[in-house]
């Protein structure tokens, strides 16, 4: 038997051989399972995997994970739980650049419907942005910080060198709400009202600062909820 072999190969290797022959057919286990082989040497992913599916439901709830919650499945290696948040990651990124330049906001609901596709059904708070142009048409965003479950730290100088470095005429700022609630704290809007002070000095404008939830949105403009369902 060759040195480097192990007793999981011939299993890991059928899986291969059916990903080439017929790779959208195979169950949600079994693709996580070749997600798992790289940084899961010389052990069985097919427990691992079942854990991941049991623990967070579907494999979109697993990709949209943060990989802090994702290495507490036993099995999942650091590594492992950095690569499969960086899926994510790659499937933001494209999907992003496939309307980059191109999609424009104009109001409150405009804002919403292109921030739930960033920031809906996250297990933890995000702080994100949408840098726009003077027409308002998104030419930027970024996930400036992720935080814990029940809040997130906002950091008004790395907001600040975002627009700068972008030469953003216009900022949108957001965060999401995991709890559902999606009403303002007092220390929402005090970073609001400074933020906005702060980006008018320098020539942006802050166009709106709004919150995402599972049951609604807030925001802080026009001091408005928007609620579902």
């Amino acid at each position: 038997m060759p040195k480097n072999s192990g007793i999981h190969d011939g299993h890991r290797d059928r899986l291969r051989q059916k990903m080439a022959d017929s790779g959208f057919s195979m169950p949600d286990h079994e693709i996580l399972e070749l997600l798992l082989f790289k940084d899961t040497p010389r052990k069985d992913t097919n427990e691992t995997a079942h854990a991941l599916l049991n623990g967070f439901g579907s494999l979109e709830n697993i990709l949209s994970a943060d990989y802090r919650d994702l290495e507490k499945v036993l099995g999942v290696t650091k590594n492992a739980a950095l690569h499969i948040a960086a899926m994510k990651l790659f499937f933001d990124r494209m999907q992003f650049r496939k309307t980059e330049g191109g999609e424009v906001i104009n109001t409150f609901g405009d804002a919403e419907k292109f921030l739930r596709k960033h920031l809906y059904g996250l297990p933890r708070e995000q702080c994100f942005l949408a840098l726009m142009s003077a027409a308002n048409k998104v030419i930027h965003t970024k996930t400036l910080a992720v935080g814990g479950f029940m809040g997130v730290k906002f950091e008004l100088r790395p907001i600040i060198d975002e627009a700068v470095r972008t030469n953003a005429a216009k900022l949108l700022l957001a965060h999401n709400h995991p709890s559902g609630n999606y009403l303002p704290s007092a220390a929402d809007k005090e970073v609001t009202t400074t933020l906005a002070q702060t980006l008018s000095q320098l020539g942006t404008e802050l166009v709106d600062h709004i919150i995402i939830s599972e049951k609604g949105a807030y925001s802080f403009l026009l001091d408005k909820a928007l609620e579902h369902g």
